[in-house]
Formats: structure tokens, sequence, C-alpha cells
């Protein structure tokens, strides 16, 4: 049976498991087919693939329903009566290719007490924050927390490389995908004619509801909300248009190394979803389309003030953390208290490394050449190498 055939099982699958019925607004309906659609034509997944994809499919429809009902059970409370217009001001988001240092970063960004983050577990089921305490015993903490460990019982490897825990501040996209515009997917899948609506479809959608979950997971919570995701690169203008006011962190690396690197995590992935992988035709699906994306995110930024942004070199970072965190602050007027001071020393000394590993990676695996690299990512090579420069100057 395929996927597409499935489309309105898989909501009732999510309203049983929830015991609820409003998705809301209809607008994710025909992304989520055109998605369904190329996994038919175009994958072959293996058994356990299909068990991934389908509890993907499934968890991003509960998501829509836990949203739409916490911003029901809110909708009358007197301190604010408009949660899901309420304005999210000022927010500090990190972005940049994949494997650049947006984790590592985001984790340390997070010790601030005067931020407000968003752990995986809430991402994917958007409730009002429940007090830090409660969060072991709640079933939907603990149905993320499980799913965290099949995979990676099943791929110690990816746990290496990029470890992932159900109450760590993680990725945008965990809460933006319950709209079916899933950048994520055009890397970890063929689906061509999906990938295409990605790039040129009209997303803000997608950030609209993006920013009512945020409003359901903080409840009135009025701290600076912490951000990270490398999807937003995919469209930038849309993210900006749905949070005008942005403070932008841009992460760079060197980009045959930063390639080279997702490309093999995400082959790992891969090869535990289907049937079979060819390294090489993975390879080149992930060079066009990170490519596509920086070429993209480049090209817009252009257009605002670059007062908006600042640029942060994955080697910086690492060489001096707490120097680069407040450098960030500095750019975007931000108080540094003593607090956040301690929190961020603490995070260093107890966890320099966000909890990574070692990861071996050839860029010939995937066809790979610093020259295909560099040819590929075109305008962006005059960015980065800025960032270079720039960062050799502070240390001069």
């Amino acid at each position: 049976m395929g996927f597409l055939t499935q489309f309105d099982s898989f909501h009732d699958m999510a309203a049983k498991a929830t015991g609820l019925s409003d998705f809301g607004s209809d607008d994710y309906r025909e992304p989520m087919r055109l998605l369904l659609s190329d996994y038919d034509e175009y994958m072959h997944f293996n058994d356990f693939g299909v068990q991934m994809i389908t509890g993907e499919i499934v968890g991003r429809l509960v998501g829509r329903l836990m949203t739409e009902q916490g911003l029901k059970s809110n909708s009358s409370n007197p301190s604010n009566p408009e949660l899901a217009n309420a304005p999210i001001t000022r927010p500090l988001v990190v972005i940049g290719m994949a494997r650049t240092g947006t984790t590592a970063l985001q984790r340390l960004l997070s010790q601030d007490p005067a931020v407000q983050s968003l752990p995986m577990w809430l991402g994917c089921t958007p409730m009002p924050r429940p007090p830090r305490d409660t969060w072991a015993a709640n079933p939907c903490f603990q149905q993320v927390a499980q799913g965290l460990e099949q995979m990676y019982a099943l791929s110690p490897e990816i746990r290496s490389i990029h470890p992932m825990a159900a109450d760590e501040p993680d990725e945008c996209r965990f809460a933006l995908n319950h709209s079916f515009w899933a950048p994520d997917c055009s890397t970890t899948a063929i689906v061509p004619a999906y990938a295409n609506w990605v790039f040129n479809g009209d997303a803000r959608y997608a950030y609209r509801y993006y920013r009512r979950a945020l409003n359901v997971i903080g409840s009135g919570d009025t701290r600076r909300w912490l951000l990270k995701d490398v999807c937003h690169l995919f469209n930038l203008d849309a993210f900006l248009d749905v949070f005008p006011d942005a403070c932008v962190v841009f992460t760079h690396r060197d980009p045959i190394i930063s390639l080279t690197s997702v490309t093999s995590l995400v082959y790992l992935l891969r090869q535990l979803r289907e049937k079979k992988v060819d390294p090489m035709a993975h390879g080149q699906l992930m060079l066009d389309t990170w490519a596509r994306a920086m070429g993209r995110a480049e090209t817009l930024r252009r257009k605002y003030d670059q007062a908006r942004f600042v640029d942060v070199h994955n080697d910086e970072f690492h060489a001096d953390p707490i120097g680069t965190v407040e450098r960030i602050y500095r750019h975007f007027s931000l108080p540094v208290s003593d607090a956040a001071r301690m929190a961020w020393g603490a995070r260093v000394k107890a966890d320099p490394t966000s909890g990574h590993g070692v990861h071996a990676y050839k860029p010939e695996d995937f066809s790979l050449t610093r020259q295909i690299v560099d040819d590929a990512v075109g305008e962006y090579q005059t960015r980065y190498q800025s960032v270079v420069q720039s960062m050799y100057a502070r240390r001069s």
C-alpha cells in the first residue's frame, strides 16, 4: 500500500492517538500529498523505513492537533486573550549550513536564563511548557525519547556524529514540519517535485503556523526566544517576513568540510531506511540541494540591513566559545548578566563539545572535491572568505 493512499488513514491515526480532531487550516494538505506522492514514486524504503516515515507523518499531524488544542485551551486566559497572534520580539536565531556548529552554539546560548528555547519534545508535541521537573514523566516526552533511542540503537554512529536528546534545545523544524514545508525532506530522500515546491512555494504559511506553535509553548513567557535551524536558509524571506525583527546569527565552516560531513550523516540515515543507497548519487543530491540553499540565502541576505546579521566561524566558536557568545550579544545590544556568564562557563566546562564524538568522512566517498564544492556554492564563497578574514583580524 502506498503512502498517498493512506492520506486519510494518517489523519485517523493522529486523531485516535490524541483524541483530537481539529487540524487547523487546510494549507498543509497539498504539500503533504505532494510529499507522499514523491515517496511512492521515487523511494524504496525497507520495513524500518516504512515504519519511520509513517511515524514522522503521523507525528506531524499529532503536532498540528496539539497546537490547535493549545490555542483553544488558552484562548480564554485573561492575561493573554490573543495567544495565537502574540508578538515574538527580537528572537535570536542561529542559521547556517548544516554541520557548521549551529547545535553547539545554540546549546551554549540557551544557558542564559533570560532566553527560552525549543526542546525537541515540545517542538514535536506543542503544549504549554510544563515545569522542567515533570518532563520525564510526560507520555509525549517519553515517546520522543524512545524514538531517538530506537534510531541510535540501530545506528550508534549517528549518536556520536549528531547527539540529540528530547530535553535539549533543538531545531525549529520539529514544529515547522507540521505544516509539511520540510526542507530536510529534500536532503534525506529523493523527492524532486516536492523539493521544487519547497524552494519555489510561499513558505510564509508554515512560519505563521510555527509562530503560533511557539506561542502555545511559551504561553505568556516573555523571555526572548532562542531559535535554530538550517532550514531557514531555504526561504530566508519567509522567515524574516514572519519574524521581522529577528537577530540572525549566521554560522560558517569550510564548505567542503561541512558539506561532506552532512552528506556522510544523512547517508547513514538513508541506509537505515532504504533498501539501497548509491553514495555517488547521494553526494550529488546533497551538493545540488545545499548549493541551491546557500546561494539563495546569500542572495536574499543582501536585501536586508546587514546589521541584522552577525557571522560566526565554527573555528572561532570552538577556540573561544564564551568570547563568541559575548560578541553576538554586543552586536545586537543584548544585556549579558552575571548569571548568563556563569551558566555559559559551566556549560563549556561540563560539555565542551556538546556531546559530539568522532566523525570520520572523506569527500571522495561521495564523488566530492574542493573544486566541485567551491564552484557549486558560487557567490557564498565570497561571503565565507570575508568571514575568515574577519576572524583572523579579531585574533591579531
